[in-house]
């Protein structure tokens, strides 16, 4: 089982693009 950004997401009560820009960082 995949887990996406839109999942992560969803979990923390974030947007997609805030994860993203965590990872990124």
């Amino acid at each position: 089982m995949t887990v996406t950004l839109k999942d992560i997401a969803e979990r923390a009560g974030v947007t997609s693009a805030t994860v993203s820009m965590v990872i990124n960082n």
